[in-house]
């Protein structure tokens, strides 16, 4: 069996498929059933493995139908990292990571079937989901997750106001009453949103000097020649290529490049 991942790239979600293998088939189906629990999403960011690949052109074809030409938002955009450079992903790698840590204390070594590894992931997946990413306020301890914004009704009751807490002494709702307790509902999400983007978000924007190096140079040029790195092949067999494009980060920085191999 393998283990299919999705994670949201804005609130650090994970949604884990169980696929019996790697084939275009199984992700798609996987697939499927990931947009039925969250939707279609707008963009889908991968490396460059080949059932990914193979999988998006299926699904580029599929949108492009007449039935759904006239609903552009349902049109997916595929995106793929550089050839070989991993940290591209970075994202989902440390997502990888984590999974990978939580089935290794909890499974290790050990054997289960069918129904007993499906239900591990779903309780890893609902223990990841729920991780602090932020609390609320110095006077609640609550914290924020990314369950509290993907859903936030789980494990939470109606917020009704009743005159008399003794139950089955009260008068039904009224349609004011019931308005009142929808916009509490209401007022509660916005403050989740609130906090996500100005306690968590913009936190992430804090990181100390001396974890960059601020004397970075783009040291490729356009029209140089480079040594192009193969891991499946020693130095010794590696091509050289020419810098055809610089492309640029939004800092100014050249992280990648395309290239013309000498083939």
């Amino acid at each position: 069996m393998y283990i299919l991942i999705f994670t949201c790239m804005a609130i650090r979600a994970v949604h884990i498929e169980l696929v019996p293998d790697m084939s275009v088939s199984s992700f798609l189906q996987a697939f499927v059933r990931f947009t039925n629990a969250n939707g279609l999403p707008s963009h889908l960011y991968s490396d460059n493995a080949r059932t990914f690949i193979s999988a998006a052109k299926i699904i580029d074809q599929g949108l492009i139908t007449d039935e759904f030409k006239k609903f552009g938002s349902y049109h997916i955009k595929h995106r793929t990292i550089p050839l070989y450079s991993a940290w591209y992903g970075g994202t989902w790698e440390r997502t990888l990571k984590t999974v990978k840590s939580c089935l290794y204390k909890t499974i290790g070594r050990g054997k289960v079937d069918y129904f007993g590894l499906l239900t591990m992931l779903s309780d890893r997946q609902r223990a990841i989901n729920s991780r602090p990413l932020t609390y609320k306020s110095s006077n609640e301890m609550d914290c924020l997750t990314p369950t509290s914004l993907m859903d936030p009704n789980v494990g939470q009751g109606l917020m009704i106001r009743l005159d008399n807490e003794e139950l089955g002494l009260t008068e039904p709702l009224s349609r004011i009453e019931l308005k009142s307790t929808l916009h509490l509902r209401e007022e509660s999400l916005e403050k989740f949103r609130k906090m996500w983007h100005e306690d968590y978000l913009l936190s992430l924007r804090e990181i100390p000097l001396e974890l960059s190096d601020p004397s970075f140079d783009n040291a490729i040029k356009k029209g140089g020649i480079v040594l192009i790195k193969d891991p499946l092949k020693s130095r010794p067999f590696w091509s050289i290529g020419e810098v055809l494009e610089l492309i640029e980060g939004k800092d100014g920085l050249v992280r990648s490049a395309r290239v013309r191999k000498g083939n």
